[in-house]
């Protein structure tokens, strides 16, 4: 599973939840459950909480990596977790 989707379970009722994991577990092979699994997610709020999570950690990475002394190796891990955030696929 994925954060946006554990995200998205955590937030729907009961009844929602047991559908989703059983299209989950069922029925995942067909692209209709597939879109209807992301715009469940997409509805939910889990893209934004997992961008969010995201961007704490981008920012948590790039002030540990201050604490170091400039060098090519402190250069690479910032542009690495740079890239990692602002890539598109």
């Amino acid at each position: 599973m994925t954060l946006p989707l554990i995200y998205a379970l955590q937030n729907a009722t009961w009844i929602d939840k047991k559908k989703i994991i059983y299209k989950i577990r069922n029925k995942s092979e067909h692209k209709a459950t597939i879109n209807e699994i992301i715009e469940f997610v997409k509805k939910s709020g889990g893209l934004e909480y997992a961008q969010k999570i995201m961007n704490n950690y981008y920012q948590e990475a790039l002030t540990l990596l201050e604490n170091f002394p400039e060098s090519p190796f402190k250069n690479s891990l910032t542009t690495l977790v740079t890239y990692t955030i602002e890539r598109k696929k």
